[in-house]
């Protein structure tokens, strides 16, 4: 039997974090790299807004908390995770500059 070229053991695994939080970012790459050795892919999904008064046309009623804490989850979430793996996966010449 032949091997194709991409044959390859494919595992995944969930991790609940604090997405506004670098530090847990840190402590999900020690936990991967304590696991698996390495890091192939990162995948940023994290999405979502925060209060009962957030979506269209209620601009007006947002308060400022909320809408800190929906950048946070939206935006800052995607920087810290990537700022994360950045190092490791450049090191690793599997990542893209």
């Amino acid at each position: 039997m032949t091997s194709h070229p991409y044959d390859v053991l494919i595992s995944a695994e969930f991790a609940q974090i604090v997405v506004s939080s670098y530090n847990t970012h840190c402590s999900m790459v020690e936990k991967v790299l304590l696991t698996y050795g390495r890091i192939d892919i990162l995948v940023n999904n994290a999405g979502g807004a925060s209060g009962i008064n957030f979506g269209i046309g209620r601009v007006l009623r947002i308060s400022e908390r909320d809408w800190d804490e929906t950048i946070a989850i939206n935006l800052k979430s995607v920087f810290l995770c990537t700022r994360a793996i950045a190092k490791i996966m450049l090191d690793q010449k599997k990542a893209v500059s």
